[in-house]
């Protein structure tokens, strides 16, 4: 199923986010006079807050959240220090700045970045300066959405493109381009697709990929995997594996963090079978859940038509913390963005700012592996 819906096996990156960036970015459009004018206001100085226990080495646990942007805020700097001071302050050292690029349906061979939608790489410098400024771990991560789905339950885990050799040719180019940024701009980690399960069996194109991104960037490279299904194989050509991790928590609405914490089990045993069998370190790249009514039941579907509570995102993070993220090398939870929920309390989404799984956010933090 698309992500307007749900579907097993999606990272959900949320079409609430998408609507809000196009509707802000329309804003500035159409009122250009007026946000030229403020434009040139500078904006209030944003003190530098470090990461209270960066990472030591690549080995040492990747403690972080997805930053998921769409656009060309005008005021994109000032949001991203004041953003990236938070995630200090919350005890993250890790930060995924996920940008989002396009093809325009399941059969598209052409794999582009969108003027409007997709950051411009002025600003993934900038993004990527300010968290490294701080002392953040950074991972780029170039993530595919379709534009126009042809069937409802069309996803980028459904590509099929009819001309497979120009899609291996724009992906290849594009993700080479984004090595190229990385490498200029000290990102310390690639993450190279995610969940594009129909094309994954073709190893020999990954591993080629993998090789030529080698080339021309320095840093680590993972690929984020689907939860429904197994790891890929040239996974064993990546510095790690990587894993979105939306497994469904079979427990009542009412399931306490301890109940969701034993929930996990069944899954931590999968997740380290998979380590185990590629002998990689196995980082989470998406983990999370919305602010409804048991959400952690399916967590990749971003709205389940249920009423809003916050306590059960709450209570995911508290289990999960407990559960799954000492076992593993790292976590990035979904998500935050440049602009937090203006009211947080009424807010449906994976949001986490102003909400209770903020506070449960930072003292996961707290306690994780150094």
């Amino acid at each position: 199923m698309n992500r307007a819906v749900g579907r097993a096996g999606a990272g959900p990156l949320l079409l609430v986010v998408l609507t809000a960036a196009i509707g802000f970015w329309s804003l500035q459009t159409t009122r250009s006079g007026q946000y030229a004018a403020a434009a040139v206001v500078p904006s209030p100085e944003v003190p530098t807050i470090a990461v209270s226990h960066p990472r030591a080495s690549v080995k040492a646990f990747q403690g972080g959240v997805s930053v998921v942007i769409y656009g060309n805020d005008p005021f994109f700097q000032h949001k991203s220090e004041v953003l990236l001071n938070r995630l200090s302050r919350l005890g993250a050292n890790s930060v995924s700045f996920v940008v989002p690029i396009f093809q325009e349906g399941v059969l598209a061979g052409d794999v582009h970045t969108d003027p409007v939608r997709t950051p411009s790489n002025e600003k993934v410098a900038i993004f990527a300066t300010e968290a490294r400024k701080r002392g953040f771990t950074v991972m780029l991560r170039p993530l595919l959405d379709i534009g126009t789905p042809e069937t409802a339950t069309d996803w980028r885990g459904t590509i099929r493109p009819q001309d497979r050799a120009r899609w291996h040719r724009t992906y290849r180019d594009l993700l080479l381009s984004y090595a190229q940024l990385a490498q200029a701009n000290h990102v310390d980690v690639l993450d190279i697709g995610s969940e594009l399960d129909s094309l994954e069996p073709d190893a020999t194109y990954w591993n080629q990929l993998i090789k030529s991104i080698r080339g021309a960037y320095h840093g680590q490279i993972t690929y984020s995997s689907n939860w429904a299904k197994g790891y890929p194989a040239f996974g064993r050509s990546l510095d790690f594996i990587s894993v979105d991790a939306y497994f469904p928590l079979s427990r009542p609405v009412t399931a306490s963090a301890a109940d969701l914490a034993a929930a996990w089990q069944p899954w931590i045993d999968r997740l380290t079978r998979m380590r185990k069998s590629f002998g990689k370190p196995l980082v989470l790249t998406e983990m999370g859940a919305t602010s409804l009514i048991g959400s952690f039941q399916q967590p990749w579907i971003w709205d389940n038509g249920q009423p809003i509570d916050p306590s059960a995102q709450e209570r995911y993070y508290q289990g999960a913390c407990q559960s799954v993220v000492p076992r593993f090398s790292g976590v990035y939870w979904w998500l935050y963005t440049l602009d937090p929920p203006a009211k947080p309390a009424l807010d449906r989404s994976y949001a986490v700012a102003g909400k209770p799984a903020e506070a449960a956010l930072k003292d996961c933090f707290g306690t994780m592996p150094r």
